[in-house]
């Protein structure tokens, strides 16, 4: 029997469309703006152990008591031109996870410093963050996350939530 796993969920949004067909005027972090559940707007992977039915906005994860799931984001131009953050979760009453906390942990990565084919590299201290939970208990429910789109130039620019769902066998 192994113990308990991590689930890294990554979930990536396409931030162009989401501000081209939700426009982000009146949204605020407190009256964020739903995006429906679809693959044009949002997209969450997974392991393929950890997928119940397949991926996508509407990702429904599959975890075991004692496992902990962690959630990051990205945009479809991985943050070239938009930057995702989540900044708040909803669950049910059901306390099938533990409340969801945000963490922001030093991380070295690596970039490549040769010419193409050259593996030379250099690494970078960066603060990085993600979401985390524990798994509680057995059961099903639907929770929502708010996200916040960000331009490259650090401005604000919507604020929105989907809900995806989490199973617990």
């Amino acid at each position: 029997m192994s113990g308990p796993e991590i689930i890294n969920a990554l979930i990536a949004f396409n931030a162009d469309d989401i501000l081209t067909d939700y426009p982000p005027q009146g949204t605020t972090p407190e009256n964020p703006k739903t995006v429906s559940a679809d693959d044009k707007y949002i997209y969450m992977m997974v392991k393929q152990a950890n997928i119940i039915g397949s991926s996508g906005a509407n990702l429904n994860l599959q975890a075991e008591v004692g496992d902990v799931i962690r959630w990051r984001e990205t945009s479809f131009s991985f943050d070239a031109n938009y930057s995702v953050l989540l900044y708040k979760y909803v669950g049910t009453d059901d306390n099938l996870i533990s409340p969801p906390h945000h963490l922001t942990p030093d991380s070295n990565l690596p970039y490549l410093t040769g010419q193409a084919g050259d593996p030379a590299f250099k690494s970078q201290t960066v603060t990085g963050h993600y979401w985390t939970a524990d798994v509680l208990k057995k059961g099903r429910e639907n929770y929502h996350f708010s996200f916040e789109i960000i331009n490259r130039e650090g401005r604000a620019l919507g604020y929105y939530s989907w809900d995806p769902a989490l199973t617990i066998k």
